[in-house]
């Protein structure tokens, strides 16, 4: 381990060193290649605080140390080593005072301060952007909140886990009920396409937990798209199609013939089929 011969170079001999000055130790002697930004001051752990380098130049045989101290008092460092992964030096026993920042002349302030007015350490509009920010977090959470209660409570009134049927299971147990009542569903037209519709939607509800009877359509198919990216995309023109045709026919007051309402039986269980096996 090499030796070098230092100095300390104080910038303003008169003024001397204060907390965060920085000044510096001029070295003579055998100088490794020392790497920028890996080099530190290996110190004794009392003496932690005392020096800290902020920066050094290498000129041949003089290396060039920028420092500052961040503690008030006379250091007398003893063999202070400069380091990095792969070279390591002696600096030699460096000597120095540090003052404090503070003028001794002028009366030291009370730790608590005045019991006047309150005196804000930072100006009026850094405290409203406080208020704001916290105002805007924390309406953020409260609405998050409230969307995630409402739909819970939304999915519990649905009653969607009282059946034991699964949700394909359900919904085919109401097509095949239609089917075998072909005349009497077209009888009562209005309301068993609502009927249909409302089965299709308890299916989507009781399948993927989104709340059908409340929300819209384009909202369910939005909410489909976030949960099952892939899904959605291969399934969308066929989604669409279902949900326009129910609405068509639920809002629509002109009669069905028999295959206008086995095509739109067909189309709800191709779909629903679609959906379970991932297509």
């Amino acid at each position: 381990m090499a030796n070098l011969n230092c100095q300390v170079e104080i910038p303003n001999q008169e003024q001397g060193l204060t907390v965060g000055t920085v000044f510096a130790l001029n070295c003579d002697g055998e100088i490794p290649d020392f790497k920028t930004g890996a080099a530190e001051l290996r110190l004794d752990k009392a003496d932690n605080y005392k020096l800290q380098i902020l920066d050094f130049q290498k000129e041949s045989s003089k290396l060039k140390i920028k420092v500052t101290s961040y503690k008030v008092g006379d250091h007398h460092l003893k063999a202070v080593q400069m380091i990095d992964p792969e070279h390591s030096v002696v600096l030699g026993d460096l000597n120095f005072t540090v003052k404090s920042v503070l003028d001794p002349n002028e009366p030291r302030s009370e730790a608590y301060g005045p019991l006047g007015p309150l005196v804000l350490g930072f100006p009026l509009w850094f405290w409203i952007l406080i208020v704001l920010v916290l105002s805007s977090i924390l309406g953020f959470v409260y609405r998050t909140w409230a969307v995630r209660a409402r739909r819970k409570k939304w999915l519990t009134s649905m009653r969607l886990k009282e059946s034991p049927l699964g949700a394909m299971a359900l919904l085919g147990k109401s097509l095949r009920a239609f089917q075998r009542d072909l005349p009497g569903a077209l009888e009562k037209k209005s309301e068993s396409v609502s009927e249909l519709r409302k089965a299709f939607q308890f299916y989507i509800a009781q399948k993927y937990e989104i709340p059908t009877y409340f929300i819209s359509e384009a909202k369910v198919l939005n909410e489909l798209r976030g949960l099952h990216p892939e899904l959605f995309e291969k399934n969308e023109v066929a989604l669409r199609q279902c949900f326009q045709e129910l609405k068509k026919l639920s809002d629509s007051k002109e009669q069905m013939n028999l295959r206008d309402w086995e095509q739109l039986l067909h189309l709800v269980r191709k779909t629903a089929e679609d959906l379970e096996k991932g297509l």
